[in-house]
């Protein structure tokens, strides 16, 4: 097999799964193919990005807006402890998730140390969200920010919503490592 290198940044490091392999520089991803091996994506600033974004926002505001109506309804009585409840007792309601699935994460162990100053914070020990993509799939929509000095990116699967009930599930993880440091699910009837 010859040597790659990656197109964007010269880079002859990736991380590797089954189906593809991620550039540790750039982030630029490779979908691997036995006939062939071709770039299908550039992180930073290019079109296909600015489109997910531009879809996430699309799809996440009518989303809050439906959650927000429910739980401002004089009618509904339900607390987060029981939305928790309700999205993991129909967690296969999206498409390859289970209850066994979402229990078998784990969350990385959060270390901070303060150094001249400086606060640094390291993760160990957690699932790795290529892992739980390769699984259940790409999710819906992802977002991002940088916290103290770490890049996280949350991703997020939800049900269809011509349900008669709404699930959803959000992994939080490290942009540069891709360890899950956080998960959540919740649910409620429509």
């Amino acid at each position: 097999m010859k040597e790659l290198i990656c197109n964007s940044c010269g880079s002859k490091e990736f991380y590797k799964t089954p189906k593809k392999m991620t550039c540790k520089y750039c982030k630029s991803v490779l979908l691997l193919n036995k006939e062939k091996t071709e770039y299908v994506q550039k992180t930073g600033k290019n079109r296909v990005a600015m489109v997910v974004a531009l879809l996430s926002v699309a799809i996440a505001v009518p989303f809050a807006a439906g959650v927000i109506g429910y739980l401002m309804d004089d009618n509904t009585q339900i607390s987060a402890d029981e939305m928790g409840s309700f999205g993991l007792e129909n967690i296969d309601a999206i498409e390859n998730w289970s209850t066994q699935l979402y229990e078998s994460i784990i969350i990385a162990t959060r270390h901070t140390e303060w150094t001249d100053g400086q606060t640094i914070v390291t993760y160990e020990g957690g699932s790795l969200i290529e892992d739980i993509e390769y699984i259940v799939g790409r999710p819906e929509s992802t977002s991002s920010w940088e916290f103290e000095g770490v890049r996280e990116v949350t991703a997020t699967w939800r049900t269809d919503w011509q349900k008669d009930y709404s699930i959803s599930v959000s992994i939080t993880y490290i942009e540069d490592t891709g360890m899950i440091i956080r998960k959540d699910v919740w649910g409620f009837p429509r």
